[in-house]
């Protein structure tokens, strides 16, 4: 069955008629499914039911003996849940055996998979409820037939109970889980262990195996794994081109059996003060958060994270940082005993206890298989581009010349071998012997290889035509790739016809590597081709145009960018707007070092939708305060100051919201803030009010920001009046609430695609502090709203929802909510909203008996309020203080015992109510 039908809130009950009583509070749950039973269905219909007939006893006999209860039957996929890991694991093996040694017709063997997790788990209308099914039921469905998966928390559960063999498979992202999970599997000698790799997202996605063949480095590829259990820090040395990072990231991918993380971190485009913020980006993944609560010293979060952590950091291209990244990896190597770094370089980091590995040139001598390796990898590359390629005796020994020319490069071989489908490889080893003996007359310095790679890079390149290479030099500036609308606007700038043909082009001919994200295609440079195409920028003259019309598509896209964000609902065009994060920054970046302060300014406030609903609220602080603190007196600062008051109070800088409101308020009151300004000013002063708990003060700042758009901007008066709304709500004015979404659904204009279901489901918010609340219709609101592509405004309808569904009792469902916006909170990078859903986190677990913990978390809610200046709103707090009071009469000796313990800090917290880690 598919396991999304696990992720559906449960209906029905099937406990009724079982004798054993269902588990509660930590519970091990044990799915199933069996395998190809479509295609034996087609084939032996009536055999199929005696098969099922007994595949569904030998399941239920063995749950029934080891005291467990089906809760979930669909088709012929069980769920079932057990008191302990142990007796789940037992009936997951008595199971295996039975089917496995049953007397089936001939072909019908059923082979099942199964997988187990153990977690908190909530009871409602007979069934189970929250992320352990959820999880345990994607657990299985990685899994194939006869295997058994457990997870790592069940795997940990096994071990203290002893006797139990369980083998790591890796470390993986499961769908719908935020946070990659260990995934075991449970082996016995009587039962077959050898399967093929499971069907989830390894870790090592965050290590891009690159496409094509990997050829001719077998000996370098053991070595390297050998040396990643002997040595902390492996750096592998040699010139551009020669595949240094190829080979890097192929022992990543496959070291993730070895290491509990493996992660990437590639360095080309960035300078030296940029190794710290990448190294974060990195390591921290998926954890925006933990980046906001250390913003100010990102390697703090960094060895925080690694620090007992067994992972594989591979930092890549390390030669232009080089110090910077030898303080980098002595930092993490001094903090994290336990993490091992694979550096590639042009040259050592110099540091002790590193070990150099020397990457040669792939060998252009004949092998065993009368191929040089080199060859192979032309050869490979060229049948690749085309299929009919006539490998006759005259056409390998040009391939063999053009391999030595290249001397071994692999980067100039895969250059050369693309060109095979206008050029015969005779054609083209002549062409480059002639293009060697031009670029050896202009460059006598530098290592043979060196030039070797330069020549294959400069005789790809004078093979373009003058568009080709216009577009390929000019898009030099992109950082982190680029898309088709940036590259017809440098295109255009440049001179360039038709773009889309000559990117095309440029494709076939291995310079651009194309790749759809979202739902568009995104184009990048290989770092090397890179730096010979802005060294040929550079010679142009046109460096300046290009970095200009880089700005200049960056702004004209921010405009279009925020349209799309506040237009009909499209997820897909989310993530790709999202791709280019690092274009936007480096136009930021660029403007203000050329003197464009402005224009800096008003791209970064342009884009302050676009920094919350993609994840980089970081980003966005960062910018913001660099701009404002260099000149905080330019009459143009209020561009960022405006954004500002939003992005600090979320990302945990409300000290900072504080201070920018008063400068803002007393230019305000001098005359001397623009009239746009003045609008967004007032609209963000309510984000402060917010933060500080003062929802009352809020509803009244942004009822009046309404006001005043209505008449000019009326999209901005819709949101105004909506954010009105839920802090009216917030505080309590259930009336003004309804009234303020009802002046907000009679202003004219095309109302946005996301508007109709947020409004709805903040009214029935609103009905349920009156008195009559929908449990469902309030589940099912923010169900729809879930897949929007809008996180930041799905959070706080989230937010919402979970608060009233606590109000009404149904702590299940109020759980999931909960967990769903502080999940998404974490994702954008919203401190604020992952700390008001630490209070409902308290609440569950009192909820459940859980005063401990619930004593954990609401130390953490006061200690970052204490820190961070954040306030409660009344709904929350009223709830709190009945909450609070209750359970300090049932469990006094949980606060005290939660007092001596060392405190959480946000991220810990937040790990711990997700139930992604367990607390260090």
């Amino acid at each position: 069955m598919p396991a999304d039908d696990h992720l559906r809130p449960p209906r029905g009950s099937l406990f009724r008629d079982q004798a054993t009583e269902p588990p509660t509070g930590e519970v091990a749950f044990l799915f199933t499914d069996l395998q190809g039973s479509t295609a034996a269905w087609e084939r032996a219909p009536e055999r199929m039911n005696e098969v099922m007939a007994r595949h569904d006893d030998i399941l239920r006999s063995a749950i029934e003996r080891h005291r467990g209860v089906v809760f979930s039957v669909a088709g012929d996929a069980f769920g079932a849940a057990f008191a302990t890991v142990d007796a789940a694991a037992h009936c997951a093996l008595d199971a295996q055996r039975a089917l496995l040694q049953g007397d089936w017709p001939d072909g019908l063997v059923p082979h099942v998979r199964m997988g187990l997790h153990h977690g908190s788990a909530y009871q409602r209308d007979g069934n189970y409820f929250g992320p352990a099914p959820n999880r345990a039921a994607r657990v299985m469905a990685a899994g194939h037939g006869g295997q058994v998966l457990v997870s790592d928390t069940a795997a940990e559960a096994l071990r203290h109970t002893g006797g139990w063999q369980v083998r790591l498979l890796g470390r993986y992202l499961l769908k719908d889980v935020t946070t990659p999970i260990g995934i075991h599997q449970l082996v016995v000698d009587d039962l077959p262990s050898e399967y093929p790799p499971i069907r989830a997202v390894d870790i090592a996605t965050r290590v891009s195996r690159p496409a094509g063949a990997f050829i001719g480095r077998a000996d370098e590829t053991a070595e390297l794994h050998l040396l990643l259990t002997t040595h902390a820090l492996v750096t592998l040395v040699a010139t551009g081109g020669v595949g240094k990072t190829r080979l890097a990231l192929e022992v990543a991918a496959d070291a993730t059996t070895q290491f509990d993380e493996v992660i990437v971190v590639e360095l080309a485009d960035g300078g030296p003060d940029d190794v710290a913020e990448r190294v974060a980006d990195a390591v921290l993944g998926n954890d925006p958060i933990a980046r906001v609560a250390a913003a100010d010293d990102p390697m703090r979060a960094v060895t925080h994270h690694l620090h007992a952590v067994r992972a594989l950091v591979v930092m890549d291209n390390c030669e232009h940082v080089l110090d910077r990244a030898g303080d980098v990896v002595q930092a993490v190597r001094a903090a994290c005993p336990h993490v091992t770094v694979l550096a590639t370089s042009r040259e050592r980091l110099g540091l002790a206890g590193e070990r150099v590995v020397p990457l040669a040139p792939l060998p252009t001598a004949p092998a065993t298989s009368g191929l040089s390796p080199a060859a192979e990898l032309f050869v490979d590359r060229a049948l690749a581009a085309d299929p009919g390629l006539l490998l006759d005796d005259r056409t390998l020994q040009a391939i063999d010349a053009v391999c030595h020319t290249v001397d071994g490069s692999p980067l100039g071989i895969e250059l050369a071998a693309s060109r095979v489908r206008t050029l015969t490889p005779v054609q083209i080893a002549e062409r480059l012997d002639d293009a060697l003996e031009v670029l050896r007359t202009r460059h006598t310095d530098g290592p043979e290889r060196h030039r070797s790679l330069a020549t294959a890079i400069a005789w790809s390149f004078d093979l373009l035509d003058d568009d080709e290479r216009r577009l390929l030099a000019w898009s030099s500036v992109c950082v982190g790739g680029f898309d088709l609308d940036a590259a017809a606007a440098l295109g255009a700038a440049a001179g360039v016809d038709d773009v889309l043909d000559v990117v095309e082009s440029l494709v076939d001919k291995s310079l651009l590597t194309a790749q759809q994200v979202g739902t568009a295609m995104r184009y990048r440079l290989a770092e090397p081709i890179r730096q010979f195409a802005a060294a040929r920028l550079d010679d142009s003259g046109r460096h300046d145009q290009a970095v200009t019309a880089h700005f200049d598509h960056c702004r004209s896209h921010a405009k279009t960018t925020a349209a799309h964000l506040d237009g009909p609902i499209d997820p897909a065009r989310v993530a790709t707007l999202a791709a280019d994060v690092h274009n936007f920054r480096a136009a930021v970046q660029r403007a203000t070092e050329r003197g464009n302060r402005k224009g800096a300014m008003a791209l970064t406030a342009t884009l302050d939708l676009y920094w919350a609903e993609t994840g980089n609220i970081a980003i966005a602080m960062q910018l913001m305060e660099q701009l404002a603190r260099h000149d905080p007196d330019h009459p143009d600062t209020a561009l960022v100051h405006v954004p500002m008051l939003w992005v600090a109070a979320m990302a945990g800088e409300l000290p900072r919201a504080l201070e920018v409101r008063e400068l803002l308020t007393a230019q305000r009151e001098d005359g001397t803030l623009s009239p746009l300004s003045l609008g967004g000013a007032q609209f963000g002063f309510g984000f402060v009010d917010s933060a500080l708990g003062n929802a009352a003060g809020a509803a009244h700042t942004w009822a009046l920001a309404g006001d005043g758009a209505a008449p000019f901007v009326p999209a901005l008066a819709r949101q105004a009046y909506w954010s009105a709304g839920q802090s009216a709500t917030a505080a309590g004015d259930l009336d003004l609430a309804v009234q303020l979404y009802d002046r907000a659904d009679a202003l004219p204009g095309p109302v946005p695609g996301w508007w109709p279901e947020f409004v709805r489901t903040m009214r029935l918010v609103a009905d349920t502090y009156r008195g009559a609340g929908q449990a469902d219709a309030l589940h099912d609101g923010v169900h729809a709203l879930e897949h929007t592509g809008l996180r930041t405004r799905f959070l706080l309808a989230a937010a919402f929802v979970s608060l009233a569904l606590f109000h009404l009792g149904d702590t299940e469902r109020a759980t999931y909510w909960w967990r769903r916006s502080m999940t998404t909170g974490r994702e954008v990078g919203n401190l604020w909203a992952a700390w008001v859903m630490l209070e409902c986190a308290a609440w569950s677990a009192a909820d459940a008996g859980d005063h401990l913990t619930a004593a954990r978390y609401w130390r953490t809610v006061d200690d970052i309020a204490a820190t961070r200046g954040y306030g409660q709103w009344p709904v929350v707090a009223d709830e709190r203080a009945r909450r609070l009071a209750a359970a300090r009469v049932a469990a006094p000796d949980a606060f005290v015992t939660a007092a001596a313990e060392p405190a959480w800090d946000l991220t810990t917290a937040v790990d711990h109510a997700l139930a992604s880690v367990t607390p260090r």
